[in-house]
């Protein structure tokens, strides 16, 4: 009985094996099918050769010419197809503008300079004297525009061409210097009749009038253009600013000066300080930068 078991259970597993092989052998593969295999064939048609290049033709296209985008266009960006359109390139902003961009005015040069305060004289001198066995001084004046001289003495009245005075001192000085020499000078006092004035004169100096002295002020560039002011508030047109004297310092001396250039917002205001009073040799060697007051010294302090 049990040789019968063992005989069942061998045939059974013999069973299963060949269930097992017959399995693996009719799986399908996972990898694509074999591709099969051509005997005895070979290639047909022409032999390969290689091909001849032939170079393209190009022809020169008419474009339109560029469109500008002004404000007519409102600002905006109008082109046609395949039309270029004129834009600018803003190097200060960094951008494309549809407008050229307006280059910055660069300011010229200030142009004038401050020459100098030019003082009148007084419009009589005296220029010599001579002393009279009596004491007295016999006085020679000088009248401005007048050829002949005038002479009198001490307490008399004379008439000249262009004004009246009267005689109303007259003296010798005499003064002893350090190198032992005397320096002898005459010292005369007049009243001048036109408006009641007491003056004084001497015949070693020039007299002038406080009230009577004017600015010089000239082109850098050419020297030949002067202009002269005897107050404030005067202008003048050069080139194509126009210059106004706003403030006069005779005593410092010093002047403020305002110059307008059309195109440009602000004025240009410069207080100038006198410069060297010849003109420079040639247009190279010369500049367009007057004398102006040092940063040191504020220009406030120099009008008060």
């Amino acid at each position: 009985m049990k040789n019968h078991y063992d005989k069942l259970l061998f045939v059974l597993a013999v069973v299963v094996l060949a269930a097992a092989a017959g399995f693996v052998v009719t799986r399908p593969k996972d990898g694509p099918a074999d591709l099969p295999t051509l005997t005895g064939a070979s290639p047909t048609g022409q032999s390969f050769a290689t091909p001849t290049f032939v170079p393209p033709t190009f022809n020169n296209a008419q474009w339109p010419a560029a469109i500008d985008q002004g404000p007519e266009k409102d600002g905006l960006w109008v082109y046609g197809v395949f039309t270029p359109p004129k834009i600018w390139w803003n190097e200060q902003e960094k951008q494309f503008e549809a407008t050229p961009p307006v280059p910055p005015m660069v300011r010229p040069p200030f142009g004038i300079e401050f020459v100098e305060v030019k003082r009148m004289p007084y419009r009589l001198q005296l220029t010599g004297s001579s002393e009279l066995p009596d004491g007295g001084i016999r006085l020679i004046f000088a009248e401005d525009g007048a050829a002949t001289p005038l002479r009198a003495l001490k307490g008399e009245t004379v008439q000249g061409e262009s004004l009246k005075f009267e005689i109303l001192d007259a003296q010798s000085v005499r003064q002893v210097q350090e190198d032992g020499s005397i320096n002898r000078r005459t010292v005369v006092k007049i009243k001048d009749l036109s408006n009641d004035k007491i003056l004084e004169l001497n015949d070693k100096e020039r007299l002038y009038m406080d009230s009577e002295r004017e600015i010089v002020v000239r082109a850098i560039r050419e020297p030949d253009q002067v202009w002269t002011f005897k107050q404030a508030g005067g202008s003048f047109q050069y080139g194509e600013g126009t210059f106004t004297i706003r403030e006069i310092n005779f005593d410092t001396p010093a002047i403020k000066v305002e110059k307008v250039l059309p195109g440009f917002k602000e004025n240009e205001v410069v207080t100038l300080l006198p410069a060297d009073t010849q003109p420079p040799e040639s247009e190279n060697n010369s500049t367009d930068s007057p004398s102006q007051a040092p940063a040191s010294v504020s220009p406030a302090d120099l009008f008060n």
